[in-house]
């Protein structure tokens, strides 16, 4: 057996807090976390395909799809929210991650809302350029605590005339 020091666990954490839209970005964090590129995969369950068309592309539409979705407990339908055909699968095993982290989370508010002024567009990792795949148009903002304010952000934008979440893909 092992023993990991907290600090060596720091660069999955905060993937995971990215594939939710939420924490630092990897910029910000990679001066101080070690890169753990070693690291298992995070997830235990294998991630799912891309899925091959979401029909409505309103806004309202994908706020109350998700909202609907995270209500049957229904991953497989959350994750064919995302555009996620480029990602790798690190990157779709985290958001699997994040997104059955909150299944037990009552959703108070879910709704779209402009770009976040800090949303992370692309970043640099381990020598690989890492880009969001959709045009960001806005964000899914899913509020769990109105109290607290806990909540995850989603960026949002259009391919091929549907409204999708977007995920970071190796350019």
């Amino acid at each position: 057996m092992s023993f990991r020091s907290p600090a060596s666990l720091l660069p999955g954490l905060i993937a995971a807090l990215l594939a939710c839209g939420r924490g630092s970005s990897p910029r910000e964090s990679a001066a101080a976390a070690p890169n753990d590129s070693n690291r298992a995969s995070a997830a235990s369950t294998p991630a799912v395909p891309p899925a091959t068309g979401v029909p409505d592309t309103s806004a309202d539409s994908l706020a109350t799809t998700f909202r609907r979705a995270h209500e049957r407990r229904d991953v497989p339908a959350l994750l064919a929210l995302f555009e996620s055909e480029c990602a790798t699968e690190k990157i779709r095993a985290l958001t699997e991650e994040g997104l059955r982290s909150h299944l037990d989370d009552p959703i108070q508010a879910a709704r779209i809302e402009p770009p976040m002024s800090n949303r992370i567009t692309s970043y640099v990792r381990d020598g690989t350029t890492y880009a969001l795949n959709v045009p960001l148009e806005g964000e899914l903002v899913i509020v769990y605590d109105t109290a607290t304010g806990r909540r995850s952000s989603y960026p949002v934008g259009t391919v091929n005339g549907v409204r999708r979440l977007g995920t970071m893909c190796p350019r």
